[in-house]
């Protein structure tokens, strides 16, 4: 998950560089501009870490905080 006004378009293909120099090619699958939020969907680093933002599975519907800049 990113910002939204990354995306001039809002959806298409994007490269995702992490700080080792690693690359891996991706694309913005879901947007909300209410909220400048952007889903990046990418493979090819499965040793990535995943960041759980729940213990329990979301539920339609339920409220969830947007934090940061």
């Amino acid at each position: 998950m990113t910002v939204r006004h990354l995306f001039s378009d809002g959806k298409g293909q994007v490269a995702i560089l992490f700080p080792d120099g690693t690359r891996a090619e991706g694309s913005c699958s879901a947007i909300d501009d209410q909220a400048d939020l952007a889903l990046v969907e990418f493979r090819g680093r499965p040793s990535t870490p995943c960041v759980p933002i729940s213990a329990a599975p979301i539920a339609a519907q339920e409220t969830i905080w947007q934090v940061g800049y």
